[in-house]
């Protein structure tokens, strides 16, 4: 196994993708880390992903960076960072009003920009759309009953519960010298194991046969009982369904389904250097204020992720 300094070496660029005219594209893995390290800070405004061509296009464009990581190409270092980027920045929502169509339009126009490596395009729409996302917040304080109302009809208790809690508090809180150190307090210090919770003798291995019935349909059927907020990637356990789920995707949800489980069985089966998946281990821990000065942990649960 290689050291990190020198795994760091190899993933410096990658090809990306072709232009109209057949030129190579690619992109440096700073970008693309960078814009991953961005994304998993911003607030919640993803729309939907449309029905027709343009939502087609997209998902086949998340399961082509997914099996990129399942071929093992020359962009695997990169993959799973930039599907959940291209989830984040694709599906940003230009205003909190906007409808249907605008997304369509806004969809088509962000993932020729992506295809083309216009990574730190949409990194800066992204930013400016968050801003002013944070000042209408500030201007404009939301109808919390209306939301919790909407919440509810939508059959997500948690969210809805979550969504008041969350809002009693000042939002969320700049990681400053004074919040990691009550981080630090909350978090329990390390503990030896208790014996009850050791196992002793041989360990049984698992014959690789037993993972061969994970297949898309599987993936498909976890998708549509997967409940929970966000992730890095701004999109809830809703987004998820709609994406792996809906029938009017056809084939480009059952593919993406058929690339998810490659993945699952790979890391039952086989062992992947650890430094390529970190996006998919990661949780969204965020510090919020309660309001009296008290910090607490907020995660986001979506596994999908």
């Amino acid at each position: 196994m290689m050291s990190q300094d020198a795994y760091q070496n190899t993933r410096k660029s990658g090809t990306w993708d072709r232009n109209s005219d057949g030129e190579i594209i690619t992109s440096s893995s700073s970008l693309i880390n960078g814009a991953y390290n961005e994304i998993t800070t911003w607030r919640k405004n993803t729309f939907l992903v449309p029905y027709g061509k343009k939502g087609r296009d997209f998902i086949d464009q998340l399961s082509k960076h997914i099996n990129d990581w399942n071929n093992g190409t020359a962009t695997q270092h990169l993959a799973l960072e930039a599907a959940i980027v291209l989830l984040a920045v694709g599906l940003q929502k230009p205003s909190q009003k906007s409808k249907a169509k605008e997304h369509q339009e806004c969809l088509e126009k962000l993932l020729k920009l992506w295809r083309n490596g216009k990574t730190d395009c949409l990194l800066r729409e992204g930013r400016m759309i968050q801003r002013r996302i944070q000042r209408s917040c500030r201007n404009d304080p939301p109808n919390k009953a209306k939301i919790f109302a909407k919440l509810v009809m939508e059959g997500q208790i948690n969210s809805a519960l979550r969504y008041l809690n969350e809002n009693d508090g000042e939002g969320v809180l700049p990681l400053t010298d004074d919040v990691l150190q009550q981080l630090r307090e909350k978090h329990p210090e390390a503990q030896e194991a208790k014996l009850g919770s050791l196992l002793f003798g041989p360990v049984e291995d698992f014959p690789d046969s037993i993972h061969q019935q994970i297949n898309g349909e599987m993936i498909k059927e976890a998708a549509l009982r997967t409940e929970g907020s966000v992730g890095p990637s701004g999109v809830d356990a809703v987004g998820f369904k709609r994406i792996l789920a809906c029938k009017s995707f056809k084939r480009s949800s059952t593919d993406l389904c058929d690339s998810l489980a490659i993945i699952t069985k790979r890391l039952c089966t086989e062992y992947v250097d650890p430094l390529t998946i970190e996006p998919i281990l990661a949780k969204r821990l965020i510090p919020l204020d309660k309001g009296n000065g008290e910090v607490c942990f907020w995660s986001g649960k979506t596994r999908c992720d």
